[in-house]
């Protein structure tokens, strides 16, 4: 897992790293958009990681708090993060991709 990746050149470097390693196959790959940054280039960053041939994205898991933190929203907003979700549900399906939503941070509430 690739956490706060924003940018494709982010993701081209990652790439370069892992095809360095020697590995003969794609290395499966789940990252994170978890910045407005990360979202507004997600298309690109997508892109960049199909056109690797060390890494196969399989997901995308949005950080919603990171996010809301980043954009200077409130966690308790839900409209904070409505658009954020739609663009990372829509651009993962377009490109074959499993969106994943937030983590769950309240582990210890019981």
């Amino acid at each position: 897992m690739v956490p706060k990746l924003d940018t494709p050149e982010e993701a081209v470097y990652i790439s370069e790293l892992v095809s360095k390693s020697g590995l003969t196959s794609p290395v499966p790959l789940i990252f994170q958009t978890e910045s407005a940054l990360g979202l507004v280039n997600l298309r690109e960053i997508i892109l960049a990681l199909q056109r690797s041939t060390a890494l196969r994205a399989e997901a995308v898991v949005f950080g919603a708090d990171d996010y809301v933190s980043d954009i200077r929203g409130s966690r308790d907003d839900i409209m904070a993060v409505v658009y954020a979700r739609q663009k990372v549900v829509t651009l993962a399906r377009a490109y074959g991709l499993q969106p994943i939503d937030r983590v769950y941070i309240e582990y210890k509430d019981t």
